[in-house]
C-alpha cells in the first residue's frame, strides 16, 4: 500500500506496523501521487536496500527475527 490514507486505516483497523524498504539507487517515482507521496509518511521501520538481492533477503531475515 503506498496511499498514505490507507496505511493509516489498515494499521489502525489490523493494529499493524508498517515498513518501508528503500533503495537509493533508484530515481523516486514521482509521476502518480500514490508514489510521489510514500516518503511524507513515518513508517515504523525503513530497511535500505542497496546491494544485491541476497542482501536483501539477509535483512529481511534478520528483520523478521526482531518482529
Amino acid at each position: 500500500i503506498r496511499e498514505i490514507s490507507e496505511i493509516v486505516k489498515l494499521k489502525k483497523r489490523l493494529n499493524a506496523e508498517t515498513l518501508l524498504i528503500v533503495n537509493p539507487r533508484v530515481p523516486a517515482i514521482t509521476s502518480n501521487s500514490s508514489d510521489a507521496n510514500v516518503n511524507k509518511y513515518r513508517y515504523d521501520y525503513v530497511i535500505e536496500n542497496a546491494g544485491t538481492l541476497e542482501e536483501l533477503e539477509e535483512k529481511a531475515r534478520e528483520f523478521s527475527k526482531i518482529k
